[in-house]
């Protein structure tokens, strides 16, 4: 894959952390700490070499992120909330950029060839989004997305009652790309390279797998 296809990665860093909360700890889960560094540096360093311009979407108060040097957008004016509009600030920020690749800021192991593979199976299908899965589900916020869908996105927008990732998906067209587990070192267990971390529990057993990943 050429450099010069400009490919603009979209940190997707919403949700309320609710369920985390719930257990007891407070603030956003991306800006929990794995190792010495927070999920959000985590998804950083891995997203950054695969793609030519990286950004953040979050609506969290700028001055308590972490100091990335990244350009970050709050989401787009609309009646509706969640990562669809996240996703329609990315597609209005990287209009100019050939390809968006998206992902979640509280899922910090994600694929080293998250980008080439997806791309990979855009340029077979010429699908204009390519998302990812694991073990049989669809990740939808895991994706490829040509730009200029943002015209078929506010059009759809404006007729849907809930702004949901998959359901306009498939309203388009997409096609997967199935990531497998990935072997933990030294044991037999194997880990989703898509884990999300929602609760007091998730983040316990991602510092697990952080630690023996290192």
């Amino acid at each position: 894959m050429s450099k010069a296809m400009h490919i603009a990665g979209a940190i997707i860093a919403g949700g309320k952390s609710s369920r985390m909360r719930a257990d007891g700890i407070a603030g956003d889960k991306f800006l929990q700490l794995l190792g010495s560094k927070t999920m959000l540096e985590q998804v950083v360093a891995r997203l950054s070499p695969q793609v030519d311009h990286l950004f953040i979407n979050t609506n969290t108060v700028h001055s308590a992120l972490p100091n990335l040097n990244l350009p970050i957008t709050a989401d787009a004016q609309s009646h509706f909330g969640g990562p669809l509009i996240g996703l329609k600030t990315a597609f209005e920020y990287a209009q100019n950029y050939s390809f968006v690749l998206s992902v979640t800021g509280d899922c910090p192991f994600i694929p080293r060839d998250l980008m080439s593979r997806l791309y990979e199976r855009q340029q077979k299908t010429n699908a204009r989004i390519v998302m990812a899965s694991s073990n049989g589900r669809v990740h939808p916020i895991f994706g490829l997305w040509k730009p200029d869908i943002l015209e078929p996105l506010n059009a759809w927008l404006e007729h849907t009652e809930k702004a949901s990732v998959l359901a306009f998906a498939k309203a388009i067209g997409f096609e997967t790309v199935d990531f497998p587990f990935q072997p933990m070192p030294k044991t037999s267990e194997t880990y989703d390279p898509f884990f999300n971390i929602n609760t007091a529990e998730d983040l316990k057993n991602a510092r697990k797998f952080y630690e023996a990943l290192q």
